[in-house]
């Protein structure tokens, strides 16, 4: 238990306090791009052999990037984002 310790104390130049500890997580998944290509998609909307239902699919779900930029509060990212701490260690 004393290297954990010793090991979360060596993050403390890399504690950001102004965000607070309880905050949300990174969302899982990208948001949707949108059609920017209207104006494509509306010349060439009417093709022979283009199928409505083929057009009309909701775009996939993409996974987001984890951290979405780099973050300074490396102590709360490993709390939150480190898949072998054990609930104790999370907890200190």
């Amino acid at each position: 238990m004393s290297r954990f310790v010793d090991a979360a104390l060596a993050l403390e130049a890399h504690i950001d306090a102004f965000k607070g500890v309880h905050r949300d997580l990174y969302p899982k998944y990208r948001k949707p791009m949108t059609q920017q290509d209207s104006s494509f998609r509306g010349r060439f909307h009417s093709l022979p052999g283009e199928d409505a239902a083929v057009a009309e699919l909701e775009p996939a779900r993409i996974a987001a990037k984890i951290p979405p930029s780099p973050e300074h509060d490396l102590l709360w990212f490993i709390a939150n984002y480190a898949p072998e701490l054990e609930g104790w260690e999370r907890n200190i």
